[in-house]
């Protein structure tokens, strides 16, 4: 039984080298026996000779089908990563976000739109995350460079280096958030190209075995059980019935 995690595409090649593994295993010694008089006087092979050759590239499609698996479940696992960090990312994001915009709004009601220049306010906070972290930043510094407290309709006050140290204290977990997930996403991208490198080693090695299992059938007389032998899902599934 596969995990259900793993992608249908995954899932349909592990079953299919699972079917052609054990049928190869259950036909070898007697696929064996009715090609020695075929083959050995070419060669000087005895069964046991052509019985190893059959089941040392089961065991080799075996080897890479775990290859497989392990590699699939590992980008898995990686992309579970990325779902927490994502949660993470994004509160930080919309709270770091929140606070800009207020900070812009209440300058620019107490003083107007030219005091958002001042500030490296005059846009609306970017949404790109590595975007953000360098508008804010910028703010920060602006703010801590140019004390100064503006005063709300309402008199409620905004002293520029105490917003500064409260969007730092918004903007440093946020910005270490960022550097995470640019981490998951190289590790991500390096999961997915070495499980696709694994598929592309499977695909390979599946269908040589296939179609070399397919042909000492085809030597050997048995033309039925060849046929269960092309790499096809519905033959290779009906090599365990032959």
């Amino acid at each position: 039984m596969t995990d259900a995690s793993i992608s249908p595409m995954v899932a349909k090649r592990l079953e299919d080298a699972a079917t052609l593994i054990a049928s190869a295993r259950e036909h070898a010694s007697r696929l064996a026996a009715q090609l020695d008089p075929k083959l050995s006087p070419y060669n000087d092979l005895d069964p046991s000779h052509i019985e190893a050759l059959i089941l040392s590239q089961v065991a080799y499609l075996e080897s890479l089908t775990e290859t497989m698996q392990a590699a699939e479940q590992e980008y898995i696992k990686e992309q579970d990563d990325d779902i927490i960090l994502r949660g993470k990312l994004a509160e930080a994001c919309i709270e770091l976000d929140r606070k800009l915009r207020a900070t812009r709004e209440h300058i620019q009601e107490s003083e107007g739109p030219s005091a958002l220049q001042i500030y490296g306010l005059t846009d609306d906070p970017p949404k790109a995350r590595s975007a953000l972290v360098s508008y804010a930043r910028n703010t920060i510094d602006l703010l801590s460079a140019h004390p100064y407290t503006f005063v709300g309709e309402l008199g409620q006050q905004l002293e520029t280096r105490t917003v500064a140290v409260l969007l730092n204290d918004l903007l440093m977990p946020f910005a270490d958030l960022v550097n995470q997930m640019d981490t998951e996403m190289d590790e991500l991208r390096a999961a997915l190209r070495h499980r696709n490198d694994a598929i592309d080693a499977w695909i390979d090695t599946y269908r040589g075995v296939s179609h070399t299992i397919e042909g000492l059938c085809r030597i050997a007389g048995e033309h039925e059980l060849a046929e269960h032998y092309k790499p096809t899902s519905k033959r290779v599934i009906g090599a365990l019935k032959g």
